[in-house]
Order: structure tokens, then C-alpha cells, then sequence
């Protein structure tokens, strides 16, 4: 439903602001005029008032039988000679058209043509304007030819005055022209084609015009009195008539965009005071309805519908719309409207807060930013579009998780979506969470999926936003999703960033995994959901971080312990049958966090297995860097940012590293240049470690 702001044509359904009755009144005052000079109507408004719509109502009331109508259009001329001509050919035009005889057709042409010729009736806006009421045709002397201009213009007259039709002239988008152009215009209908029986409707903007035509001590006013003889102002359109127009038209719109759709109460209650705190003031005419309308159905239809909350988008697109430098102020200061910390703002919490404050304000103050008119509707707005201007950082900072579920431009990972009119670089989309949710993925292409996830760096945001859905993901759901993530580990780059990071893959699954065991699986079903997730995946390391997780509900003496110590114990067994398991098959050094496995299997066997272990698998090349690669991780440091380190200390509780370090030396020598580049940097983290170990 894109709207082209096209004027309306006809009275009935499509006159909605029920100006028809005005119309036939102007329409019957033509129709009883009858002068020896023009008749100049005036049809004022401002800009989007209607004007254009409020004329085609006016012509529905002409057949072709009373009336000849001129639609002239005044861009079409780039100067006084061309509107002259212009204006003569429309006017010859339509009455062929309506059948007229030869003569009058000619004598117009005739006019025109000695007009044209005749340098001295050059209109010249530079002097002064009231030569337009000085002037008349008999003035103008005869330069040859059979008859002069005042013999020709009355032969016209005389034509034009036998006539029963009327001839209407229609002039509109006056106010659209520049100053020059304007008084051309003017100066035409007053002096050139002020013909008996002819009924001019100029449609304007009066200010406008009255403001262009002003020179020379004489108000553009006093101009406009001496050429309107009447004059009509489009009544200012009802605020009931306008906002049946707004809400027919944004349901209109939300049909296209989502089928049919229905507010549920929440929303119900954001729009009403979005509604209430300034938006309805923004729309003075329709033409605002009808822009606003049609650039909200084109962005609507470019952006995914699933990634934004449906109230908010309507919201930002009249930010976009009404206020467009405001609206670019909002998407370069993220931090400003919601409260999120930035390097700009190095202060404590309640002095960021004041100074937000005080930047939001002054950003509104500013006129070339914010219109005074509409400084109070867009705060109001503003205010219901992000909520942590009326609160501190730390109490916005508990709804952040209730916002990125409702899609609110509030929330820090929403915020991008309404500014790119496209999913933003590292931004999750909700199609790609549904794809993961969907019952119709299998688990190979899930797994996938999460591969790709992870390559783009969007991994650990969509298992953010899943843990977001936890109470709505089924158990038939969750099984899949856990045991796909088990499934990667050791295979995603998404891994924690900076000191205090803690949504790396690690974590992000273990909380998936713990929300899912507390809020999707039932207690009875807990045990079965467990061993068959460890199973299927073989998966060691996220068995551990579970079992870490249940060690310490038993510990505290947790009352809402996920399991009971009977199924720990036994789950523990079933973790050490498949340490044991991969020892067998060679698999074990494949494992994620191997020096954890290690340690545990310590802890659960006994030492001589370990070390037997760690002994066989370094005789050989590749079992010796796996080892290496088994005890690495990542330091975060404040000062330092993160590196990687090897776990000397560790691996020397377990088997004595001069042993390695021999083990290193010969295979140093025998591979020479041919060791592979991974290896190289486990080589060097082992010789060169850091100086506090």
C-alpha cells in the first residue's frame, strides 16, 4: 500500500475530510458569475492542507456541456515569453477539444503571436508592480501588421462574451514557484487574460505567496486583494477525520506487512502512549499522512518484519520522517539514549547518568536539530521509546532482557535494526532464530547452521537470545539444540573476549544447557535427558561443567537441586566409563579441555592410569602436540589484553616435564623445517613461558 500523495478526484469515499459541500458551493458561484472582466477565485492553504483534491471537487460539479477547463500548469514556462505561449496553447487547445469554431481559436493565436512580438510588453518582474494597474491593451501602439493588439483583444472579447460556456482556468502549485515566476504569473492573469466569461482558481499558499510578491514598501497582501476577487481557505482538517485517515492507513499497512495483526496488550499499551505523548501532533494535513504512510510501507517492506517491535517501528520511521537530523542524532549516540557505558563518559554511575541528561537535552534544544513545533511531541516520543532516559543505568539494566524479547529499539541488540533497514554486521536476525527452533531442521543441517553462526561471530548471541525464549522452547527443541552445540565443541572461534567477558561458547552452553534441564525438562525426565544428551554426543568436557554445576547444588544444599546425589553418583560412573572408553580408541586427546579431563580422571582413578597415559600418547609426534595443545588457553589481563598460554605448572602436576621437554628436543630434530605452524607456537609457549611461572 504505498501511497503517492495523489489528490483525490471525486467526492464519495475518497473525500474523507468532507469537503465536498464547500466545493459545490464554489462550483455554484461560477457557475453565476457573469462579468465583462475575468473573475479571480483564490484557494488558499497551506502546503498538504489539500488544495489540489479540494479543486478536482470542485470541476466534479462542471459537465462538459456548461464549461471549457483549462488546467494550466506554471512549471512548465522558463520565462515570460514561453508562458505566454504556454498559456495561449492550452488555452486553443481545449477548445478544439471541445469542439469550438476556427475564428475564436484564431484571434487567440493571433494575440499571442503580437504579444510575442511586441518588446515593449517584455513582463519584466523587476518593475515595479504596480504597472500591473496602469497598463491596459489600448495602450499599446500598432507595429504594422492588419490589426492591433486592442483591436485583436476586442474582437475576443466580443467572441468570448456571446458565449454560454464558461472557460475556467485552473492554476495550481502557485505557492511552489520562486519570486520571479510568481509575479509572471500574477501579472498574466491580471492584464493578459482578463477575458469576459472566464473564471480563474488559482490554488496558493498565501503566506507564501503574499511573502514573495512583497517589494518596494506595498505588503504582497495588498497585491493578492487587487487580483482575488474571492477567496476560500481549506478549512483545517478535523483531528477525528485525520486520525481515521492515520489509523486506516497504519492497519493497512500492518495487514500488507504481517497478515492480519493484532496488538496484544503490551504493545496496546506502548502505542497508546506513544499515541498520547506527541505522535498524533505531528500530522497537520494529509498530505503528512500520506508521506508518512508510504516511506513507513517501503521501509517496512526492506527490513525484517521479525526483528523489530511493530509500535517502535512506526515510531522511529516519524522520527525519520518529521525530524530526519534528530533521527540521525539518535543512531551516532547509542549510549546516550540507552544508558550503556562509553569511553565519551569515563565518570561514575550517577555522574553518567547527569551527563546523558544533560546531553539529551541540549541535543533537543537545538533548533537546527529538533523544530521548536515539534520539540515537545518528539521528547514526549522519545521518552516512550527509550524508557532508561526516565531511570538510572543500573535499574535499566534489569529490563534489558524483558526489551530484546519485545524487540524494542531499547534494547542494545535491537537498537541497530531500526537505524540499517537490514540485519546489522554480527547481528542475530529472528529468522535465523526460528531457523534454529524450527522442528523441521534436521540435526546435520542444525549443525550446520550453528557452524555458519559461528564463522559470522553470531554463535553465542543466538544462544543469548534462545536463553531469552527458555520458556517457550520445547523439550523436543532443546534436546536437538544441546546436543548439536555439544556436538561442535572444540570446532567455534566464539570464544570469550576481554577480562570480564562471559558469553564465550563455553558458558553460553552451559547456561543453555542448565536453563533447559530447570525450566523445559520435567524432574522425572532430568536423568534420561542427561546421559542420552552425553551419549549421542560423547561429549566429556559439558558433562563435567554439569556435573561442577550439581556438585555444587549438593554442596549448598541446594533446595531446587536439578538432580538427585543418586543420579550424580551414577552420572559421574557414566563420565568415567567414557574417559576410559576414549583412552581405548585413541580419542581422548580430541576431547575440549583435555588438562580438565585429566585432572578429573586423577581424581576419580588413580595416578599410574594418568601418567601411563600422558606417557604413551607423547611417544608419539602427534599425541605430543595434542598434549600441548590440551593444557593452552587464553588469559584476559587488564593491563596486558589477552593472550595465549600454555599450562606448564599443571601439566607438571601430572607428568614430569623434563620428560616433555626431551620429548620436544627429538622431535624437534627430527622434523627440522618441516614443523607445521601450530605446532611452532605450542613449541614456543612451552620453552618460553611466562615469567611469573
Amino acid at each position: 500500500m504505498i501511497s503517492t500523495d495523489s489528490p483525490i478526484q471525486k467526492k464519495g469515499k475518497e473525500d474523507v475530510l468532507k469537503r465536498a459541500p464547500l466545493a459545490e458551493k464554489v462550483a455554484q458561484l461560477i457557475k453565476n458569475y457573469k462579468g465583462k472582466e475575468s473573475y479571480v477565485i483564490g484557494i488558499e492553504g497551506i502546503w498538504g492542507a489539500g488544495k489540489t483534491s479540494f479543486i478536482n471537487l470542485i470541476l466534479e460539479n462542471f459537465k462538459r456541456k456548461d464549461v471549457v477547463i483549462i488546467k494550466f500548469n506554471p512549471w512548465n514556462f522558463s520565462s515570460q515569453n514561453q508562458l505566454i505561449s504556454d498559456f495561449f496553447d492550452s488555452f486553443t487547445a481545449a477548445l478544439d477539444k471541445n469542439g469550438e469554431k476556427d475564428e475564436l481559436k484564431q484571434k487567440l493565436t493571433n494575440y499571442s503571436s503580437k504579444l510575442l512580438k511586441q518588446s515593449m510588453f517584455e513582463f519584466n518582474p523587476s518593475v515595479k508592480f504596480l504597472w500591473f494597474f496602469e497598463f491596459s491593451p489600448g495602450k499599446i501602439k500598432k507595429y504594422g501588421g492588419v490589426q492591433t493588439l486592442t483591436e485583436i483583444r476586442e474582437s475576443i472579447d466580443v467572441l468570448l462574451k456571446r458565449r454560454r460556456k464558461k472557460i475556467l482556468v485552473v492554476i495550481d502549485d502557485i505557492d511552489r514557484l520562486d519570486k520571479q515566476e510568481t509575479l509572471l504569473i500574477l501579472k498574466m492573469v491580471k492584464m493578459t487574460a482578463n477575458f469576459p466569461n472566464t473564471v480563474f482558481l488559482l490554488a496558493y499558499d498565501r503566506e507564501k505567496v503574499a511573502s514573495r510578491i512583497t517589494e518596494r514598501g506595498i505588503e504582497g497582501h495588498d497585491y493578492l486583494k487587487k487580483i482575488i476577487q474571492v477567496s476560500f481557505t481549506i478549512p483545517v482538517p478535523d483531528k477525528q477525520n485525520l486520525r481515521g485517515v492515520l489509523f486506516s492507513g497504519l492497519d493497512k499497512t500492518l495487514d500488507s506487512i504481517y497478515g492480519t495483526y493484532v496488538f496484544d496488550s503490551e504493545e496496546q499499551k506502548h502505542w497508546e502512549a506513544i499515541f498520547r505523548n506527541g505522535f498524533s501532533n505531528l500530522f497537520v494535513t494529509i498530505r503528512d499522512i500520506n508521506r508518512f504512510l508510504s516511506s513507513l510501507q517501503l521501509n517496512w517492506s526492506v527490513v525484517n518484519k521479525e526483528d523489530v517491535n511493530p509500535v517502535d517501528f512506526i515510531a522511529v520511521e516519524a522520527l525519520r520522517i518529521f525530524v530526519p537530523t534528530y533521527y540521525n542524532v539518535i543512531a551516532g549516540n547509542k549510549y546516550v539514549f540507552l544508558n550503556k557505558d562509553d569511553s565519551l563518559l569515563s565518570f561514575p554511575s550517577r555522574e553518567r547518568d547527569e551527563e546523558r541528561q544533560k546531553i539529551y537535552k541540549e541535543i533537543l534544544d537545538n533548533e537546527k536539530i529538533v523544530p521548536k513545533e515539534f520539540m515537545s511531541s518528539i521528547d514526549g516520543i522519545t521518552r516512550e521509546l527509550f524508557p532508561q532516559l526516565k531511570m538510572d543505568s543500573s535499574s535499566g539494566s534489569s529490563y534489558e532482557r524483558e526489551w530484546r524479547l519485545q524487540k524494542r529499539i531499547c534494547s542494545e541488540q535491537k537498537f541497530d535494526f531500526y537505524f540499517q533497514l537490514s540485519v546489522p554486521e554480527d547481528e542475530v536476525s529472528e529468522v535465523e532464530v526460528q531457523a534454529v527452533l524450527s522442528t523441521k531442521t534436521n540435526e546435520d543441517s542444525l549443525k550446520e547452521k550453528f557452524l555458519l553462526l559461528d564463522k559470522e561471530k553470531k554463535l553465542t548471541k543466538t544462544i543469548d537470545l534462545l536463553l531469552d525464549r527458555i520458556e517457550k522452547i520445547t523439550q523436543e527443541q532443546i534436546q536437538k539444540i544441546i546436543v548439536n552445540l555439544w556436538n561442535i565443541d572444540g570446532h567455534v572461534s566464539d570464544t570469550q573476549s576481554g577480562l570480564f567477558g562471559l558469553n564465550d561458547f563455553n558458558t553460553q552452553v552451559g547456561r543453555l544447557t542448565y536453563q533447559a534441564l530447570k525450566n523445559i525438562v520435567s524432574k522425572d525426565k532430568r536423568a534420561d535427558f542427561i546421559l542420552n544428551t552425553m551419549n549421542e554426543t560423547q561429549n566429556i568436557h559439558f558433562s563435567l561443567r554439569l556435573l561442577d554445576v550439581f556438585g555444587e547444588q549438593i554442596e549448598k544444599n541446594d533446595k531446587d537441586i536439578l538432580v538427585d546425589k543418586k543420579f550424580v553418583e551414577k552420572f559421574r560412573k557414566e563420565v568415567l566409563k567414557l574417559i576410559k572408553k576414549k583412552v581405548k580408541n585413541g580419542k581422548l586427546e580430541d576431547e575440549t579441555r583435555l588438562d580438565v579431563i585429566l585432572f578429573r580422571w586423577l581424581k576419580w582413578g588413580n595416578e599410574k592410569s594418568v601418567k601411563n597415559y600422558i606417557r604413551k600418547l607423547v611417544q608419539d609426534d602427534v599425541g605430543l602436540i595434542k598434549l600441548l595443545d590440551g593444557f593452552t588457553g587464553m588469559v584476559h589481563s587488564s593491563n596486558k589484553g589477552s593472550y595465549e598460554t600454555l599450562g606448564l605448572k599443571s601439566l607438571g602436576e601430572l607428568y614430569p616435564i623434563k620428560e616433555i621437554e626431551k620429548r620436544i628436543m627429538i622431535y624437534k630434530s627430527s622434523k627440522g623445517k618441516n614443523i607445521g605452524k601450530r605446532a611452532l607456537e605450542l613449541i614456543d609457549l612451552f620453552e618460553n613461558p611466562p615469567k611469573e611461572w
